[in-house]
């Protein structure tokens, strides 16, 4: 039949199943590629023309396609992808076609001027893509009788002498070009009354009976169930060939179109063997019966005992000796019909039965997980009987506890330590904090409750440059008064102890920090002036006041007296 996908060629060929792919004396390689999906997956076969494929140094295939190593033109053939699992199964399949113009041939004769019209015929083997035909006449062009037809055959229409010579014809597609050529010799006087009954064609198409080359039997043709001498001329035209293997038939005139089939002798048995003819185009479509479905033996058995076992009787496609082949060569024989038949109804044996697994016991750590265990019997009418357990006996019992861990324990959860910046508590440490939350998580894990004994600590001693200060005091300023309890003050700064830079207050709060002021000259006056103000004191009447007073001894006491 006609591709549905256009074929391609390529020097390494990478198809899906169900395209077609050309060989060329240039491919190298061959991919075949057939995704297959299922549950459960499916196994994955290959065939070739019918015959299951085996593995060897060319030939392989795995999950991503059939894989072929340095072609042939025997690989050439229908090559089908079968996937299959318990639930069901489906396959395609891919045509390699052998690419190019492998023979060109050109027939003609003798003939004689009563010849009203002449074919020279054109035959090509194997021609992938189809050629192009181009017809030419040696020292000269081609007459306007000379029609060339779609078979590519060249039709001289009123042969004449002037159209003897020699004829050649061109085949060209995409692969390559092949010529031949035929030389037509016209004997006799010219008579311008045509004569039918002398007409001679070379036919065209040719169909050949489908049996090995050295079949000895003679061989009956048929067309439309009736033998080929019934419906000879002027209705069917026709010729036979190799012993009466081959038949042509003239699609210029007459009825050619029907059901075609030959008759003949195989291990002593007649067969008839069919070719079916299609109605549009000259090509004959080669069917063969010698194909068939037989009947095998019985698939194993569903169960081994109980009331719902059944299986199969095998249908298989072979040929006429007998050999299996692959089913499509059957595929326009009628299939028999198979029904499940009964199997194994008797009584199961006693058996233990269990259910499924209960949770397990524990949400945190290790626990117990249970299930229910029976001794049960499955009857033939396909009843399930709980017996006692003794029944059973024979063989082991399952268990029906199991230990069990369960992931789901709270844990606690740290971040990264922060940084290395908090309060200093000596020379060189300091603090540096992190969080610490509980949290439940899936991974394996100690089965223990997070609790403030477990808990990882959030703030931790960390050694910092910056905790390296101490407190640098400077000199006493002069004391308030020379006697009497005056008092003095001096600086006091927070040092770096390498670098001597003077900090903030707060990098050194850690330490003690030495006193900033003092009391001094506590010692009791004589009466006299203990400051240089005493004038001034004087002056504003502050004597009475008992600090000015006391200060100012000696000028408020001559003050007292000049009044």
């Amino acid at each position: 039949g006609q591709l549905s996908v256009p074929p391609t060629f390529q020097k390494n060929i990478d198809i899906s199943i169900g395209h077609s792919a050309l060989l060329t004396n240039a491919t190298r390689s061959l991919t075949i590629r057939c995704p297959a999906e299922g549950s459960p997956p499916p196994k994955i076969s290959w065939s070739k023309d019918g015959a299951l494929l085996q593995h060897s140094d060319r030939v392989s295939w795995d999950r991503a396609g059939l894989h072929i190593l340095q072609l042939r033109a025997s690989d050439r053939g229908q090559y089908r992808c079968a996937a299959a699992n318990a639930l069901g199964s489906d396959s395609e399949a891919s045509q390699l076609l052998l690419a190019g113009v492998l023979f060109v041939a050109v027939h003609s004769s003798h003939v004689r001027l009563h010849l009203y019209a002449h074919l020279l015929q054109f035959q090509w083997r194997f021609c992938v893509p189809r050629p192009t035909v181009l017809w030419h006449r040696k020292d000269g062009l081609l007459d306007a009788g000379a029609v060339s037809l779609p078979s590519g055959s060249l039709w001289i229409r009123n042969v004449s002498v002037h159209n003897q010579g020699t004829y050649s014809c061109a085949a060209t597609n995409a692969i390559g070009k092949s010529t031949a050529s035929t030389v037509l010799k016209v004997h006799g006087g010219f008579t311008h009354k045509a004569d039918l009954s002398h007409t001679f064609f070379l036919l065209l198409p040719v169909a050949g009976c489908p049996v090995v080359s050295d079949h000895k039997p003679p061989v009956r043709w048929e067309y439309n169930n009736r033998t080929l001498k019934e419906v000879s001329a002027p209705g069917l035209q026709h010729r036979m060939l190799v012993g009466g293997r081959v038949l042509e038939v003239s699609t210029l005139q007459g009825k050619f179109a029907g059901r075609y089939r030959c008759q003949t002798f195989i291990n002593s048995t007649r067969q008839i063997l069919i070719l079916v003819r299609s109605h549009a185009s000259p090509c004959f479509l080669f069917r063969s019966a010698e194909f068939g479905w037989r009947f095998g033996g019985w698939t194993t058995c569903s169960t081994s005992c109980g009331s719902r076992g059944t299986w199969l009787r095998r249908i298989r496609c072979v040929s006429l000796d007998g050999k299996d082949v692959h089913p499509d060569m059957c595929q326009r024989v009628p299939k028999p019909v198979t029904s499940p038949v009964p199997c194994n109804r008797q009584a199961c044996p006693p058996r233990w039965s269990v259910s499924e697994w209960s949770k397990c016991s524990a949400s945190c750590g290790a626990g117990q997980k249970q299930r229910r265990v029976t001794c049960q019997q499955l009857d033939a009418g396909g009843a399930a009987r709980t017996l006692p357990a003794a029944a059973c006996e024979g063989t082991s019992r399952p268990a029906d506890t199991e230990p069990c861990s369960a992931n789901n324990c709270p844990v606690w959860v740290t971040s990264p330590w922060g940084k290395c910046s908090g309060r200093c508590l000596g020379p060189t440490t300091t603090l540096q904090r992190r969080s610490v939350v509980c949290q439940h998580n899936s991974s394996p894990i100690p089965s223990i409750t997070p609790s403030l004994s477990f808990r990882p600590v959030s703030v931790r001693n960390c050694s910092s440059d910056l905790c390296d200060v101490q407190w640098r005091p400077g000199a006493w300023r002069a004391c308030t008064v020379v006697c009497g309890s005056g008092f003095q003050s001096r600086r006091v700064d927070c040092v770096h102890s390498k670098t001597g830079r003077t900090l903030a207050d707060q990098h050194c709060a850690w330490l003690q920090r030495p006193s900033t002021w003092q009391h001094c000259n506590t010692a009791t006056c004589e009466c006299e002036d203990t400051t240089q103000y005493c004038s001034v004191v004087r002056r504003l009447r502050l004597c009475h006041v008992d600090t000015y007073k006391q200060r100012c001894c000696s000028s408020c006491l001559r003050g007292v007296d000049s009044t």
